[in-house]
């Protein structure tokens, strides 16, 4: 070991004085069926109830949704809304888009009709 007991050189080995140092295991905490049970598949009717509503309260898309509805990817839709087309809600950094500003924002699109 180097002087003064600053750690080990290199090719250095470790020893031991020999004394057993095993700890017994113990447990933590009990397991509890309860825990176990609360993850099991609810009711239909309690699953029903806890669904997440499709586009909010007000039926807004996201900006995920409305590339769907319009065959585009979603960087296009944030590039059309960052030049203000179609007409679309800004909350933070999350962008809703209104159904109905998304059909009058295709049929000002659409040609030849």
């Amino acid at each position: 070991m180097a002087a003064g007991g600053s750690g080990l050189q290199d090719g250095e080995k470790i020893t031991t004085d020999g004394a057993s140092r095993s700890q017994e295991s113990r447990t933590v905490a009990p397991v509890r069926s309860p825990f176990v049970t609360r993850l099991l598949p609810a009711p239909a009717e309690t699953v029903a109830r806890l669904e997440v509503p499709r586009g909010g309260k007000d039926g807004l898309l996201s900006v995920r949704e409305a590339a769907e509805q319009l065959g585009l990817c979603p960087a296009t839709v944030y590039g059309l809304c960052a030049e203000r087309a179609p007409p679309h809600i800004r909350i933070l950094n999350a962008i809703r888009i209104a159904p109905a500003d998304l059909a009058a924002f295709i049929g000002a699109r659409r040609v030849g009709t």
